[in-house]
């Protein structure tokens, strides 16, 4: 009898909880699904198999290099070798895996790296599809059978891919087609990432975004700051007229401040001093995309200690959070658990972070986390879930297990 009471009582709770929702007033916004925390964790396509389906770790992503890691000093964790071992990102039961990990760590979105050039345009079965190394997201995620118990959003990397993919050729009628792109087959997904219940664009780089836009005289080299901000509103009104009304859109890449070259904010006569790149650009939030673009890590491969990085890496986003007065819009703290891009250039790439075991990550977590609590704010990006190639990866790895997302987990898991 009291099991029955039990179920019951269950039961009368959902239904008055449904019926609230039901009977909530037209226009009111739906309930967050995020939770306390809504943690967004980038994701790195760069391990799928090839066009034909086939998979083979010596040739297919960047599998190779990270097995041939080699260690350039005493405490080097090279080779990194993951938990699951090399897999093909863009197989649908391989993805499902990683889905159930991340959701089961307090995980609420991945976050793509996503490439689309002008270039591809016309190659594909998809005229709209200018995308490069989209298996992860197309094949892999999109099919899971598990692919709703998270959410995701793409992460536009609007930079060059060798000499074949450039983005200086992303015209008007390029950005509008990517667009529709965009909001068909990802925006239209019930468990696409939101901010304020609207659909989140991120913009990788926002100086090379403006840079896309010349001047009419073809004498005068400088970006024509005008036309982005057009060229954003025609984006938003490409979101509104499909029926998903406002987008939000995040940029990353700032660095030290918001402003930009005096050439390229030039409007109107206005001193760059006095300019506010993110306001006249309508951006509705910032972030980083990892700790190294805001705080610098060096030029070469030397060890340098996570916890003594971590405080250094702390006071920056103190002094990121604090500019969001002036900038007049949200900063989202960015979480990073390593660095090591040794496996790519042996010779550059920054320094070394080692001591980046589970516990010490753990504490930054709770740092960043009272970080988060002090200034009222709740969005993370992390970097990142499978950066193996730059050493800065949840996945789990032979070494340490599941202990990073564990560490997300139990500090930002609801």
């Amino acid at each position: 009898m009291k099991k029955f009471l039990h179920i019951l009582g269950v039961l009368v709770l959902v239904f008055a909880a449904a019926s609230s929702y039901a009977c909530a007033p037209e226009g009111a916004p739906p309930p967050d699904k995020y939770g306390k925390y809504n943690v967004g964790v980038y994701y790195y396509p760069g391990w799928g198999g090839s066009a034909d389906g086939t998979f083979d770790p010596e040739r297919n992503g960047e599998w190779a290099g990270v097995a041939a890691g080699k260690p350039l000093f005493d405490g080097h964790y090279q080779p990194l070798v993951p938990l699951w071992g090399p897999e093909d990102e863009s197989d649908p039961k391989v993805m499902e895996k990683k889905i159930r990990a991340a959701a089961e760590n307090g995980i609420d979105a991945f976050l793509f790296d996503w490439y689309y050039y002008a270039e591809l345009l016309g190659t594909k079965e998809d005229p709209k599809d200018g995308g490069v190394m989209d298996g992860a997201i197309n094949k892999g995620f999109l099919q899971a059978e598990n692919n709703e118990d998270i959410d995701f959003a793409v992460v536009w990397c609007n930079h060059d891919m060798g000499t074949q993919y450039l983005t200086k050729n992303m015209t008007e009628d390029a950005l509008m087609t990517m667009m529709d792109y965009v909001i068909e087959n990802y925006f239209s997904r019930p468990n696409y990432w939101t901010i304020d219940g609207k659909p989140v664009f991120y913009l990788y780089n926002l100086a090379g975004f403006v840079k896309l836009f010349g001047r009419d005289d073809p004498m005068d080299t400088r970006a024509d700051i005008r036309k982005a901000k057009v060229m954003i509103e025609k984006m938003r009104q490409r979101v509104r007229d499909a029926g998903y009304g406002e987008m939000h859109l995040m940029v990353a890449y700032v660095y030290a401040n918001h402003q930009m070259d005096a050439s390229a904010v030039e409007v109107g006569g206005l001193p760059p001093a006095n300019f506010n790149v993110l306001d006249y650009l309508t951006v509705d939030s910032s972030t980083s995309y990892v700790w190294g673009h805001d705080t610098s890590i060096g030029t070469r491969p030397e060890p340098i200690d996570y916890a003594a990085y971590t405080d250094r890496a702390l006071q920056r986003i103190d002094s990121l959070l604090n500019a969001t007065t002036d900038w007049g819009i949200p900063h989202h703290p960015n979480l990073s658990m390593g660095w090591d891009s040794t496996t790519r250039n042996a010779t550059s790439g920054g320094g070394v972070l080692v001591n980046n075991d589970p516990a010490n990550f753990k504490i930054a977590c709770q740092k960043l986390k009272a970080k988060l609590d002090a200034n009222d704010q709740r969005i993370i990006t992390v970097n990142s879930w499978n950066e193996w190639g730059e050493g800065t990866r949840l996945e789990p790895c032979e070494k340490y297990g599941y202990g990073y997302l564990w560490a997300i987990r139990d500090v930002f898991g609801d």
